[in-house]
């Protein structure tokens, strides 16, 4: 495993996110006890851990992450599997629904958008256009679900089709293509999921771990491998990121690294994760490269 690693550090270093050119993504973050969520009180911890019971609810707040400028619309298309949980509601950071940037009266809501289990939300602000945050995010909504069902569950955020979803506000650029779409595998079962990407796909996973309580599980989302390290605001991964955009995305041999990575990172995030020696030999060999990294961006 460290040879493959090694072979292919060069690409982490360069692209270190799941996520497309520029950073663009669907960002959920879990609003677990402590976590009040919203524009300014949330903790945006994205990796948390809390127990989930049969018949238990839990929020997820959606952002735009990543976001290089401020944005005239925004929204998204969310697909989940109704048979497992139930949509319990769907808060736009609208004004009318909660607090937020976005325009409540041209909020367009549409449950049961392409039948049972699908629902899109389009955003709108034609007044002062809603600018990110200090961590480059812009809040869009927050989803409330009720867990029925054990098993394997999905949930996905993307652009919504044949809509130009998030769109620049001074540069008209739509980012959809860039963002792709966010899933996230939740399994109540205590069996692990594996995660995989692609440059247009960011997939989360959530794996779980059974206690003694037959109705209770432990969930927990996997991050990509510098979030895991770093934190997803972390000042290196904030580095990287930029590295990865600044310079690599710009040729074809970059382009051909960030490609490499996408293979190759959800197979060592996985072992990372079971193996903190490997873990510690990872970060280490990331730390020794991060001054000449910053270098090349300056």
């Amino acid at each position: 495993m460290k040879i493959v690693t090694s072979m292919v550090m060069l690409a982490f270093i360069g692209i270190w996110l799941m996520s497309p050119a520029y950073g663009v993504e669907y960002g959920t973050d879990f609003l677990e006890p402590g976590n009040p969520g919203g524009v300014s009180g949330s903790l945006k911890t994205f990796d948390d851990e809390w127990p989930l019971g049969a018949g238990e609810t839990f929020a997820i707040d959606i952002w735009a992450a990543d976001i290089p400028e401020t944005i005239i619309s925004s929204g998204f298309e969310m697909l989940y599997n109704p048979a497992q949980v139930s949509l319990v509601s769907v808060q736009a950071y609208d004004g009318e629904d909660i607090d937020g940037p976005w325009d409540g009266t041209a909020t367009v809501k549409m449950p049961d958008a392409y039948g049972p289990g699908s629902y899109v939300l389009a955003l709108v602000q034609l007044g002062i256009c809603p600018a990110p945050d200090t961590g480059g995010d812009v809040i869009i909504a927050r989803v409330t679900f009720q867990c029925l069902a054990a098993g394997s569950s999905e949930i996905t955020f993307q652009g919504i089709d044949g809509f130009d979803t998030t769109v620049g506000c001074t540069s008209a650029v739509v980012y959809d293509s860039q963002m792709g779409s966010h899933t996230i595998i939740i399994n109540q079962e205590g069996q692990g999921t594996s995660t995989t990407t692609s440059p247009s796909t960011t997939t989360s996973s959530i794996s779980s771990s059974t206690t003694s309580s037959p109705s209770t599980t432990t969930t927990t989302i996997k991050r990509c491998l510098s979030e895991s390290i770093y934190g997803g605001n972390g000042e290196e991964t904030r580095l990287l990121r930029h590295f990865r955009d600044t310079v690599l995305s710009r040729t074809a041999e970059g382009r051909e690294l960030i490609n490499l990575y996408y293979l190759w990172s959800p197979v060592v995030v996985s072992a990372m994760e079971g193996n903190e020696e490997f873990k510690t030999w990872v970060k280490q060999m990331i730390d020794d490269m991060l001054p000449m990294i910053q270098q090349t961006v300056e």
